[in-house]
């Protein structure tokens, strides 16, 4: 009896200790999942990352209002909220994706934008595969600047329909065609990108620019939150400004969302970062490990190299996964050291010539 007091009474005083805001945000989340329709609260958890955060006006991180540590909270829970909202209509998928890439960009804790990789690796697989071949072509070395201009001039071209003016059907969708071809090439590009697909012009007139929207959203959504990915990852090899994330965590959930999905846009960047055989760029032995499952699921003469290299990593963990890729993109029963990997090699040069990285997938 009195074991039973006691929990009782630990029960009231954990309960007593969280914040009242948090039970009030917590009790609403529950009403969202009972009542709310499909979308399931999208603008609720958009409206929470809007309330906790606001610009910080020296740094790239924007800080947090109020209570730092409910904060804090609130965004984790609004981004576990948005990832696993059930969306149909293109405007609103596109904005669940523009939310995760803004915690994913600027979020100050690194746990927090771990959480938005692995919410985009979840909006990443319920979007169809693309369906057409050269996806991860590289596009453009200008690409990203012309994405940014014509997403700014999407979104100014909405402003203007909000303020009356009458905007022709055929100037948004040239623009939206023009942008998709084009393709994003970094993260700045890829956000600009998402913006201008959730931009009322696209998503809500009728006609032939809800049809070029529906069409091309999916793709250009998919082809984006790779390229954040790959950047916060990998970093873009491109830009030698541009490196990989500074948090363990999110390289870590970036290379498991780009192993499970095996798409080549990494592939460039992930080469840089293990290429070197003694003195890797990248650090830590657990994103080698992952990133050389990436290396193994996409394949190529390159990631062969790359992964015999990895065979005498200092570290036994990143080896055997080394090992494991080796096999997966083989498919030979090669004892796992580097001698007999590179026997096999010079035993097969006819697969190191006609091996080549998959299709986008």
């Amino acid at each position: 009896m009195a074991r039973i007091l006691l929990l009782c009474l630990l029960t009231a005083a954990a309960c007593k200790a969280v914040d009242p805001a948090i039970r009030n945000y917590e009790f609403q989340q529950n009403w969202i999942k009972l009542v709310m329709g499909p979308d399931r609260g999208l603008k609720h958890y958009v409206n929470m990352v809007n309330d906790s955060v606001e610009r910080s006006p020296h740094t790239r991180w924007y800080r947090y209002k109020g209570k730092p540590q409910l904060a804090n909270y609130m965004v984790r829970v609004s981004v576990r909220g948005l990832a696993s909202t059930d969306v149909q209509r293109p405007d609103a998928l596109a904005a669940v994706v523009d939310y995760l890439l803004f915690v994913l960009a600027q979020d100050p804790i690194g746990a927090n934008r771990a959480e938005a990789a692995r919410g985009l690796g979840k909006v990443l697989l319920r979007l169809p595969l693309p369906g057409y071949a050269g996806e991860d072509v590289p596009t453009d070395p200008d690409a990203g600047r012309k994405i940014n201009t014509i997403a700014r001039d999407l979104l100014r071209i909405e402003k203007e329909r909000t303020e009356g003016k009458r905007i022709k059907a055929a100037t948004v969708v040239e623009r939206l065609l023009a942008m998709s071809k084009l393709r994003p090439v970094d993260f700045g590009s890829a956000r600009q990108m998402v913006r201008a697909v959730a931009s009322r012009p696209i998503s809500r007139s009728a006609g032939s620019v809800r049809k070029a929207a529906d069409r091309l959203t999916p793709r250009m959504l998919r082809r984006s939150i790779l390229v954040a990915l790959r950047d916060v990852t990998c970093g873009d090899p491109d830009l030698d400004d541009q490196g990989p994330d500074e948090s363990v965590f999110v390289r870590v959930d970036g290379a498991l969302v780009l192993a499970r999905i095996a798409s080549p846009v990494a592939l460039g960047a992930a080469l840089e970062r293990l290429g070197d055989p003694y003195d890797p760029a990248e650090r830590n032995p657990d994103v080698r490990g992952h990133l050389l499952d990436y290396l193994g699921k996409v394949g190529g003469p390159r990631a062969f190299e790359v992964c015999l290299r990895r065979m005498g990593d200092v570290r036994y963990g990143v080896r055997f996964h080394a090992y494991r890729a080796l096999v997966r993109m083989t498919g030979a029963m090669v004892p796992p050291e580097p001698v007999p990997w590179r026997k096999w090699r010079e035993a097969n040069p006819a697969w190191l010539e006609s091996a080549s990285p998959p299709k986008p997938a």
